[in-house]
């Protein structure tokens, strides 16, 4: 319900009731009334209307007028059964007041009750077509009801009918974005700010408009306006510093990000989604203990919540504690079967405990709930690898090439699966890595296998770019030279090599999970 179009319209009533009232005192009541309402006094303005009712000099006539004034502030008061009750009254009185059964239907749909609401504003609209809070209102009951082309249509009705009505535009726009159709609702929330340059709801879901078309510069113009303009509403400042922080994480802005999150939780303390990404920034830097104490309070403001669990488990998981995250992600299956990223992400711990067996199961798993991803399927041939069942694992790095036959991970651990089971084929190998884009990373570890480019030249590369990306690629270059010397049966070179791969390897590649393995195996003299 909009509260600014709803003042309106008490006004007209107000005026109508003061035009006809019988005597002066009426007159000096119902004018004392309007401006207590209008000064946000509710209680006084009730007062005023309840003595003009209890008044014998009212009209009949007016009677029904001064009910719905005072339903009208029973309203904005958030008395809803007392506001009902004074339009059930005004409404028996004068059963064609459009007024009465447009409120009367706010009053249901704000106490969540939208059959009645619906039913009434509909009479409200057959009474009186051209009245755009009804339509605006029927508008909130389809939204509300996730029937987003009928609330569209009722929102168009509104602003043909009154093209001031800001929180109409502001509506469509909402309706548009949960169809997924950003720009349209761009547009719609321009029309909103264009007639209010003030109302910042506007700015903050265009501001979410913004950041779901990929412009976060100007996602970040409109969350810092809606700051501005939201200053004291203490509630919808904590979710507007969420919104921001997360355009900041999505920069790569740690710092500023870390600092909306906080100051969200300052505002609200029990603010789910600002606990769980502020956990998720203290996970992306590495402070595992705090990615922790987040998640767990996360926990605490929401047992029921997979996510929050799914994050506590992968700060256990980076940190090395592999039980406590195995525990954490088999509590967020239970609490969100069938998610196919949870099969993996547990089958990942399974991996780091070297329980090959377990992280097989969980990654058949996310691959029959999710046949089509790739990435799924190589962590499953990864598994088999690791297990040593080099023809299944080839077998399965077949299936992801099929899928994605520009993927250099797909040919480049095929490749290596089908020579540790024995069919060591360059050629086969070449032809593959022709489809490859050949300037972009692991590009250069294919040439290493092909005999293109040296171990010199490839450690040389690895230490290029980002220092997150060095040392993932520095355990590429490590554990695929090791490889190579186990495919040309140069064991000692192969155990140095892994050896290094297993130490400098963060915990989370799987490079990391399938070293030891391969060293057992050296071990036992099991190399094929």
């Amino acid at each position: 319900m909009s509260r600014y179009r709803f003042l309106g319209l008490l006004l007209c009533g107000a005026l109508a009731f003061l035009c006809s009232a019988a005597s002066a005192g009426l007159r000096q009541d119902a004018a004392a009334a309007d401006a207590a309402r209008v000064r946000g006094d509710y209680g006084m303005a009730i007062r005023l209307y309840s003595h003009m009712l209890a008044s014998k000099n009212l009209k009949a006539a007016d009677r029904p007028i001064a009910l719905f004034n005072r339903g009208s502030v029973y309203l904005l008061n958030h008395e809803i059964e007392r506001a009902i009750q004074d339009f059930d009254k005004a409404i028996s009185m004068k059963p064609r007041f459009a007024e009465a059964y447009a409120y009367r239907g706010m009053g249901y749909l704000r106490s969540n009750q939208f059959g009645k609401a619906a039913q009434d504003l509909d009479h409200a609209i057959e009474l009186k077509p051209n009245f755009p809070d009804a339509h605006y209102n029927r508008g909130l009951i389809y939204l509300l009801k996730n029937h987003l082309e009928r609330a569209i249509e009722q929102f168009n009705k509104t602003v043909a009918l009154d093209p001031s009505y800001t929180e109409a535009y502001y509506k469509r726009g909402l309706a548009y974005a949960l169809k997924g159709q950003f720009q349209l609702a761009i547009k719609s929330y321009d029309s909103a700010i264009e007639r209010d340059g003030k109302y910042w709801p506007a700015f903050s879901d265009r501001g979410v408009a913004y950041y779901m078309v990929g412009d976060l510069k100007k996602a970040l113009k409109d969350y810092n306006t809606a700051l501005q303009l939201a200053r004291g509403d203490k509630s919808n400042l904590a979710i507007i510093y969420n919104r921001r922080g997360v355009v900041y994480r999505a920069l790569n802005d740690y710092d500023k990000a870390r600092g909306d999150f906080k100051a969200a939780i300052d505002l609200d303390p029990d603010y789910f989604n600002a606990i769980l990404n502020l956990g998720g920034i203290y996970l992306n830097t590495g402070q595992y203990e705090k990615a922790i104490h987040m998640f767990s309070k996360a926990i605490d403001v929401k047992p029921d919540s997979a996510d929050a669990f799914k994050g506590r488990a992968s700060a256990y998981q980076a940190k090395g504690e592999v039980d406590a995250s195995i525990v954490d992600f088999s509590h967020a299956l239970r609490l969100k079967e069938n998610a196919p990223d949870l099969y993996y992400d547990r089958g990942l711990s399974y991996m780091q405990r070297g329980d090959y067996e377990r992280a097989i199961k969980d990654f058949r798993t996310s691959v029959r709930l999710k046949p089509e991803d790739p990435f799924f399927i190589r962590l499953l041939g990864q598994a088999y690898f690791a297990k040593g069942n080099f023809k299944k694992a080839a077998a399965t790095f077949e299936r992801e090439l099929k899928l994605s036959d520009e993927d250099p991970y797909a040919v480049l651990w095929l490749y290596i699966a089908r020579g540790r089971a024995g069919d060591v084929d360059r050629r086969m190998l070449a032809e593959n890595a022709k489809k490859l884009e050949q300037k972009k990373w692991p590009i250069q570890l294919i040439h290493y296998y092909l005999g293109e480019t040296t171990s010199t030249s490839l450690e040389r590369y690895s230490k290029l770019g980002e220092p997150k990306e060095q040392k993932e690629n520095e355990c590429q270059v490590a554990f695929h030279m090791g490889e190579y010397a186990l495919l040309n049966r140069s064991q000692r070179k192969a155990k140095r090599l892994l050896k290094h791969a297993g130490k400098i390897c963060p915990t989370s590649m799987p490079e990391r999970m399938i070293a030891p393995a391969e060293l057992r195996r050296l071990k036992e003299g099991k190399n094929n």
